[in-house]
């Protein structure tokens, strides 16, 4: 049997591309705090498609998960930022923001696409 970090480094191998597609989508599309409709829309879909469980949460837009493990132990929890800023991008990306006067400035885009993509792609295979 192969360790743990073994199996996420499959799992990094086995989703890169499609990581980094999510983030750039996300990067192109941001949105405001409390306005992240198309964000929780997209983030709302992958979890689906990995079989979570959503969960109540207190506003329109984010979302909460959960993952009944096959083992007893500790809860992991993870949590993302995903909402944009105010300010306008400037740059010759391929994948400048598309919402003028509204970017990711502090990597909220990766924050939601790497970790998240990463880490709900390995629970759900465990």
């Amino acid at each position: 049997m192969s360790s743990i970090t073994e199996q996420l480094h499959r799992s990094v191998d086995d989703v890169n591309d499609s990581m980094v597609d999510l983030r750039r989508d996300l990067h192109q599309n941001p949105e405001l705090g409390f306005q992240e409709h198309r964000t929780t829309k997209v983030i709302k879909e992958y979890a689906e498609s990995l079989s979570l469980t959503e969960r109540p949460y207190p506003t329109p837009t984010g979302a909460v998960f959960e993952r009944e493990g096959g083992r007893p132990g500790a809860t992991v929890l993870l949590r993302a930022d995903i909402d944009a800023l105010p300010i306008d991008e400037r740059g010759r990306r391929s994948f400048l923001s598309k919402n003028g006067g509204t970017m990711h400035a502090c990597d909220h885009d990766a924050h939601t696409a790497q970790p998240q993509f990463l880490f709900l792609r390995f629970l759900a295979k465990i």
